[in-house]
């Protein structure tokens, strides 16, 4: 299967123009990613003996196929030679021009291997005048026999919050990688899918960011992005939808309680690692918004790093996502860790959905854990401390009940009766 390789933001405003240093190793683009330009005219692509054997190819321009003439050119006769794209017109609308050559495009090396998918920006800056505002003409409609696109080309809706695919002969859909290579206007999207429907036959995207600025937005889901139950991959959907503007609806969260071991609530001796758990029977991953996962004890915020990691080494266990801290946490304060929104998304067969606000509290004391230690004897009762069990420090046990006692040489349990 035709694999598409790209790079995806935590958010589409957050897409960011790739320099010549972030294209594949191997490969240059003319004129150099990045630069302000007043029009594109052509592209040219240096990589180790490009071949192409056509004369035309389509490449993506903010999220519209453009048509180009494409010839192989040895500009100096040294054997270094460029595919060189020319554009059918000159691409001249003003602000962020995001572009994507396809994988496949053209050849490269002895062995005549696919190019891999090249995404790079421009921004293009002139006094034209005219053909900036998106118009009807601009409304794309790509659409491979046998599925439908939701919503259709040319529909109108105040935000755009999700879209879907659903294959016509009832045929199971499956995203082929849960890394979204799906881009909004030439930009990446970050988002979840699931599959719905009473035949398994629809795959829907749900954006994290939705979009509610108005405007006209071209919807580009390369080949490779899902297949089918007969493993063969979708050929590339470009589908333009029209945003009026307006609120965006409230989410669909994920309705499973967020749970967690430790438990939230309970003291500890040392906060390191815990398990951030969803209920059995689901998998859950890492969200968008997980960078914004903020820890606090009882005097401000804890600098202390920490990284998230699944656990997907057993079957149903994937419901678990441990939180691990670079230094325990042992002063003795209570500690509240607050999860935004979209901080991880939660997979039910058949749908997916991301995690509410949700917070975890812990008491962090260090006389936690003490058991079984032997009485003490000879110690000077003068210099002995008392606690409840709970932590809580005392003049002097008085009630019966069990106590922790400490003295310099070592703490132990007290029974009053």
């Amino acid at each position: 299967m035709n694999r598409f390789l790209s790079t995806i933001c935590l958010a589409a405003a957050g897409f960011t123009a790739a320099t010549a240093a972030d294209l594949p190793a191997g490969y240059t683009v003319t004129p150099t990613p990045g630069s302000t330009l007043e029009q594109i005219e052509q592209i040219s692509v240096k990589a180790g003996w490009p071949q192409c054997f056509k004369q035309e190819a389509s490449i993506v321009i903010n999220g519209q196929n453009i048509a180009t003439s494409v010839k192989v050119t040895d500009m100096d006769g040294s054997g270094d030679a460029e595919v060189v794209f020319t554009l059918a017109e000159p691409y001249t609308k003003t602000g962020k021009c995001n572009v994507i050559i396809p994988e496949g495009t053209f050849t490269v090396g002895w062995e005549e291997d696919p190019c891999t998918l090249l995404e790079f920006s421009y921004v293009i800056d002139n006094d034209f005048g005219g053909g900036d505002d998106p118009n009807p003409g601009d409304i794309q409609n790509t659409v491979p026999d046998g599925y439908t696109f939701t919503p259709a080309a040319g529909t109108e809706v105040t935000a755009l919050t999700q879209f879907s695919v659903t294959a016509t002969n009832d045929m199971f859909l499956t995203g082929a990688s849960r890394t979204l290579k799906v881009t909004v206007n030439g930009e990446a999207v970050q988002g979840i899918r699931n599959v719905s429907g009473e035949l398994k036959n629809t795959l829907t995207w749900e954006l994290a960011y939705p979009i509610t600025e108005p405007g006209y937005y071209t919807i580009y889901i390369p080949a490779g992005e899902f297949y089918g139950y007969n493993e063969e991959d979708n050929q590339p959907f470009l589908v333009t939808v029209i945003v009026t503007g307006g609120e965006a609806p409230t989410p669909d969260w994920f309705d499973g309680e967020m749970t967690s071991d430790p438990a939230s609530g309970s003291t500890v001796k040392e906060l390191q690692k815990i398990a951030i758990m969803s209920p059995k029977l689901t998998s859950l991953y890492v969200g968008p918004e997980a960078g914004k996962i903020t820890v606090e004890d009882t005097s401000g915020p804890v600098d202390t790093p920490f990284t998230l990691t699944p656990d997907e080494d057993n079957f149903n266990e994937a419901h678990v996502i441990w939180m691990e801290f670079a230094e325990p946490l042992t002063a003795p304060y209570e500690y509240t860790i607050t999860f935004p929104a979209k901080s991880f998304s939660v997979a039910k067969y058949p749908e997916e959905h991301y995690t509410a606000p949700f917070t975890l509290t812990f008491k962090v004391d260090e006389l936690q854990g003490i058991e079984g230690l032997p009485a003490d004897s000879g110690i000077d009762e003068s210099q002995a401390e008392y606690y409840t069990l709970d932590g809580r420090r005392i003049a002097k046990p008085t009630a019966s009940g069990l106590y922790l006692r400490r003295t310099a040489a070592r703490t132990t349990k007290l029974l009053v009766k």
